[in-house]
């Protein structure tokens, strides 16, 4: 069994069933509005896992941009060469003030590379900071999963 298959078998049972119109959907949080989408870079720490059962420590600085429908994660600053897409499929707030807080969901609609975020966002105005568990398939030679903990924050 391929690491894909498996990759793919493990998504339900992480989130459950989902319904398409809900993976495929936009979300709307009131109160909160992007202007303009952010780009940033953040640091990915974990593990990965390739097919040949090899185990390497992760440390990978990823580039996202961030438009509150979803993640669009790079690998090169210019934000010119798309990695993975996650649009986000739940947000809950969490917390209110002069900090929003939200718990967001994003997944990959895309079969041939799957991935995922599960974790907290907070928007202030004057800072933006997301941090998470991330899970991808990187289908490449090596066929490998990535996880770890996705991190950013950056100050306006």
């Amino acid at each position: 069994m391929s690491y894909k298959a498996c990759f793919l078998g493990i998504l339900p049972r992480l989130f459950g069933p989902i319904v398409v119109a809900a993976v495929l959907g936009l979300f709307a949080v009131p109160g909160v509005a992007f202007a303009q989408t952010l780009q940033f870079s953040a640091s990915l720490t974990g593990t990965q896992t390739c097919a040949d059962f090899d185990t390497a420590k992760l440390k990978l600085t990823l580039f996202v941009s961030y438009d509150g429908t979803s993640f669009n994660v790079f690998r090169n600053s210019n934000f010119s060469s798309l990695y993975v897409s996650l649009p986000i499929f739940e947000v809950y707030q969490i917390g209110q003030g002069s900090t929003n807080t939200f718990t967001v969901g994003a997944i990959s609609t895309d079969v041939s590379h799957p991935a995922l975020f599960e974790g907290t966002v907070k928007i202030s105005n004057k800072s933006f900071s997301a941090v998470g568990a991330f899970v991808d398939y990187d289908g490449g030679a090596s066929e490998c999963i990535n996880y770890g903990v996705l991190s950013a924050k950056i100050q306006f």
